[in-house]
């Protein structure tokens, strides 16, 4: 292998490192995307949004499994073999996090959903831009992930790469090595010591 893949630009062991878990199931994308929007779905139940009972469970139910799948996935993912990532550089991208959660979230528990049109239109949206966070693999962009306490930093590399991290801390220096563990391709989590 050389030094540098076609596909990602990885240097050949950080590659190898991530294959086989790097990039997570259609399950766990989906799961990834409904927790990110858990605080929507508890919002549509609590306000009867789709005006019946059975509904509003369901927009609970929803909130609720994805967000355990979530945490099942993510203790996974820790638990996973470590490799080592040398930045040249970084920047915090809370900010992305937050702008997710006021242009997306928030603008949909505004909503008067009071009529079939509308709540059919707000389905239609969600759907689409399931598609294209899952497309996007943006599953660093996630409010409660910022909740639970990570940040998310732009990492550039050796390589010339640019990467997601997730980290619990809020201040990293700019270059050195982190060890971290494989979320997809291009999202890593920085591994705690033990």
């Amino acid at each position: 292998m050389s030094e540098q893949t076609a596909t990602t630009g990885y240097r050949a062991q950080q590659h190898d490192a991530t294959r086989g878990n790097a990039v997570p199931s259609k399950a766990v994308r989906v799961a990834l995307f409904a927790s990110a929007y858990a605080p929507l779905l508890v919002l549509l139940a609590i306000l009867r949004s789709f005006g019946s009972d059975w509904s509003s469970y369901l927009c609970a139910a929803l909130a609720l499994v994805s967000v355990v799948l979530t945490w099942v996935y993510w203790k996974s993912v820790k638990g996973q073999q470590f490799t080592w990532l040398s930045a040249t550089r970084n920047r915090p991208r809370d900010a992305d996090v937050l702008a997710f959660f006021v242009t997306y979230v928030v603008p949909f528990a505004a909503a008067p959903l009071d009529s079939t049109r509308a709540r059919a239109a707000l389905i239609v949206f969600v759907l689409f831009l399931a598609a294209l966070y899952l497309r996007a693999g943006l599953y660093q962009v996630h409010p409660l992930l910022l909740l639970a306490g990570f940040h998310l930093f732009e990492l550039d590399l050796e390589d010339g790469t640019t990467v997601g991290l997730l980290t619990r801390k809020a201040f990293l220096p700019q270059t050195g090595s982190i060890k971290v563990v494989s979320i997809t391709p291009t999202v890593f989590l920085e591994k705690a010591d033990e």
